[in-house]
């Protein structure tokens, strides 16, 4: 029976669980996660009670991963970060418990993504730009002619393009249509073997 372990950071919603600690060790196994306080505590999710699992990153200062894991009655999903040391065991258990889902006729519960206000952070304040470029080729360049309008907005639009199809291709949230979908969430396994 495989058994993969990581070492994750606690949020609120994981100590209000009863996990203590600066942080947590996953252990994921056949039908079972298993989060282990570092200080104690110890919380368990079987397979069969995940009623949504998605997996993403974020993109600022580095690269941030993070899996939340919704449960039925649970008011908020779980979210698990790992931390770097144990990125490639991270990547390794969410592809395990993944394909274990999916091998049980579960692959509907799996998303990818991080979350829509992510997705849509970066081109709504492009947006505000590309508004502002517009008005200003519109009033301000009223003589110039009609190709020198265009320039002034031509760069923030693109850019506004260019975050558009990063945020809804990297961050909204969807369910995957395979599990190869997870592969561009997930840490490289090449890289930490």
């Amino acid at each position: 029976m495989p058994e993969h372990t990581f070492q994750c950071y606690l949020t609120r919603h994981m100590r209000g669980l009863g996990l203590e600690g600066s942080g947590a060790w996953v252990r994921v196994s056949d039908g079972l996660i298993d989060l282990t306080g570092i200080d104690g505590g110890q919380v368990r999710i079987r397979l069969d009670d995940i009623a949504r699992i998605r997996v993403g990153f974020l993109d600022s200062k580095g690269r941030s991963y993070e899996t939340r894991i919704w449960t039925p009655g649970a008011e908020k999903p779980m979210r698990l970060t790992p931390t770097i040391a144990t990125l490639g065991a991270y990547g390794h258990a969410i592809r395990f418990v993944t394909s274990q889902m999916a091998g049980h006729q579960r692959q509907d519960r799996i998303e990818r993504g991080y979350s829509k206000f992510d997705a849509i952070f970066g081109p709504a304040m492009m947006g505000v730009l590309v508004l502002a470029a517009m008005g200003i080729s519109i009033f301000a360049l009223g003589n110039e002619p009609w190709w020198g309008r265009l320039l002034a907005p031509a760069i923030p639009l693109l850019i506004f393009g260019l975050l558009l199809w990063l945020g809804v291709s990297r961050y909204w949230p969807r369910p995957i249509r395979q599990l190869s979908d997870l592969d561009v969430q997930l840490p490289p396994t090449k890289a930490f073997r």
